[in-house]
């Protein structure tokens, strides 16, 4: 022995996903096509399942539970073998080697039965995780309610644990009370009643203080968006200007071109079908993991 070198090596995970290894992955496994591989990663992230740190994808607590039920209660279904197997029966239907009608009636009457009975359990409930803080509207009225986060349709967000008899929501609009509006000495020109400054959930703003009898809101315009509109007014007018021209020159041409295919060709003057799948660019590549 010339040497001896004590080394300690630990187990390392497998790297989290990025979209783009997500959408390799799918691919490999057969899951999917290549036209719906970017909404499928798009449907889980707006949907809350994962959530995007550092360009990694991270599982939140809401697609933890999604993922448990779904497993516990179609166990075959969410099986990505299932998935590729299910797309190749397809591809078979849409070439006409089989027909659609037994594929659809083997698939739906087992999935039936279980569908009942997953409809006839609990609702799931997604787990509730401790901020370390006291809810500070319990605090006031003399409960114990502590901050934790919880899930809504919109996303996660930080809320009272004694929900619903305590309705605090962290961040909240209209939770700190808003200052009192400031008359102007300005007259509402619709109604005639003084506007005031009020404070709303984009800054500062003078509207009516008949609201909401009276939805008079003062628009003021910074004289720089004048210019900038402007500016935008007259790129626009010299574009569609060069399109009409280049249009009125191009007409013609395509017109006896359109008129010698059809004529050669013996088909309906009727617009043919357009392919648009070589239209569509491809998603640029993401950095690999």
């Amino acid at each position: 022995m010339q040497e001896l070198k004590p080394e300690q090596h630990f187990t390392q995970p497998p790297p989290r996903y990025t979209e783009a290894s997500l959408i390799k992955a799918l691919e490999e496994f057969g899951v999917g096509r290549p036209s719906t591989f970017a909404p499928t990663v798009e449907v889980i992230q707006t949907r809350h399942y994962v959530r995007q740190e550092e360009r990694r994808l991270f599982p939140t607590e809401l697609g933890k539970t999604v993922n448990g039920w779904l497993i516990e209660h179609f166990p075959d279904i969410v099986d990505v073998k299932f998935t590729a197997g299910m797309e190749e029966e397809l591809d078979d239907v849409e070439e006409g080697r089989r027909k659609w009608v037994p594929i659809v009636r083997e698939f739906f009457k087992p999935f039936s039965r279980t569908l009942t009975k997953a409809e006839a359990t609990a609702r799931v409930k997604v787990p509730m995780r401790e901020t370390g803080e006291d809810c500070p509207k319990c605090k006031e009225e003399g409960r114990n309610g502590r901050l934790v986060y919880r899930m809504s349709r919109l996303g996660e967000f930080i809320g009272c644990s004694l929900y619903p008899e305590c309705d605090y929501i962290k961040g909240r609009e209209g939770q700190e009370k808003a200052p009192p509006p400031e008359p102007t000495g300005e007259p509402c020109p619709r109604c005639g009643k003084p506007l005031v400054k009020r404070t709303g959930k984009r800054g500062p703003f003078v509207a009516c203080s008949g609201y909401p009898k009276c939805r008079y809101v003062k628009r003021e315009i910074d004289p720089a968006d004048i210019s900038r509109i402007e500016s935008v007014r007259r790129a626009a007018n010299r574009y569609s200007t060069g399109r009409a021209g280049l249009a009125a020159s191009s007409v013609a041409p395509v017109t006896r071109i359109a008129a010698t295919s059809r004529a050669g060709s013996g088909r309906s003057p009727h617009r043919q079908p357009v392919n648009c799948s070589s239209m569509i660019p491809a998603r640029a590549a993401a950095s690999r993991r």
